[in-house]
C-alpha cells in the first residue's frame, strides 16, 4: 500500500508485523507490533493518516501513520478477517471475513454500524464505489456482491467461474474488475435494480 503522498509503502506480512518504508530510499522507517497472527490486509484512509489492517485472529486495528501508535483494536468478526477498505471521506472502514460477512465501522469511535450478510463463503475481496455510496464484495462462494452501504441492502450480484480473490472499482463509478482463483479477470458494468435500461 502506498501513501497518498507517493512518499511511503506500507507493508503486512505473517510475521504479525506492519512496515513503514521510505519508497525513495528503500529503507524502514518504522515496525508496528501488536497482533497475535498474521497480517492479512492493509488499508490507508484517503488522507494518509491513519493505517487500517487486519489480522487472522478475527481482529482490526487502526494506527497513528507518523508515530506508530494503534488508536484502537476493533473485534467483531469470528474468523480471519480478509479484507479491509476505508470509504472515500475516511470515516468509516468496511472489512470482510471468512465468518462469511462485512462490517461497517466507523473509524473514530470503533463501532460496527452494521454487519452484512448473505454470502455462503468467506469474504476474500472488498472495495467501496468512488462516491462511497456501494461496497463490492468478492467471496469463495463465487459470487461477487453489490451493496447498499448506507442501508446493507445487496443489490445486485455476479457469478463468477471460480473464488473471487480481487475486485478493484474503476473511477468512471460504474465499472469494475474482478480476479478469480481460476485465472480470469472480468470488466464488469455496474447495473443496479434503480438503473434505467439502456
Amino acid at each position: 500500500m502506498i501513501t497518498p503522498d507517493g512518499q511511503r509503502i506500507i507493508s503486512g506480512s505473517w510475521d504479525k508485523k506492519l512496515k513503514v518504508w521510505d519508497l525513495e530510499r528503500g529503507e524502514l522507517l518504522r515496525t508496528l507490533e501488536g497482533h497475535s497472527d498474521a497480517v492479512s490486509a492493509v488499508a490507508l484512509t484517503p488522507d494518509g493518516r491513519r493505517i487500517i489492517s487486519s489480522f487472522a485472529d478475527s481482529t482490526l486495528k487502526v494506527w497513528d501513520l507518523e508515530s506508530g501508535e494503534c488508536l484502537r483494536t476493533l473485534e467483531g468478526h469470528s474468523s480471519r478477517v480478509s479484507a479491509v477498505t476505508v470509504t472515500p471521506d475516511g470515516r468509516r472502514i468496511i472489512s470482510g471475513s471468512e465468518d462469511r460477512t462485512l462490517k461497517v465501522w466507523d473509524l473514530e469511535r470503533g463501532e460496527c454500524l452494521r454487519t452484512l450478510e448473505g454470502h455462503s463463503s468467506g469474504v476474500f475481496a472488498v472495495a467501496i464505489t468512488p462516491d462511497g455510496l456501494r461496497i463490492i464484495s468478492g467471496s469463495r462462494d463465487k459470487t461477487l456482491k453489490t451493496w447498499d452501504l448506507e442501508r446493507g441492502e445487496c443489490l445486485a450480484e455476479f457469478c463468477a467461474e471460480a473464488e473471487v480473490t480481487a475486485v478493484a472499482v474503476l473511477p468512471d463509478n460504474r465499472s469494475l474488475a474482478l480476479g478469480d482463483a481460476g485465472g480470469h479477470v472480468h470488466v464488469l458494468r455496474l447495473i443496479l435494480p434503480t438503473d434505467p435500461v439502456d
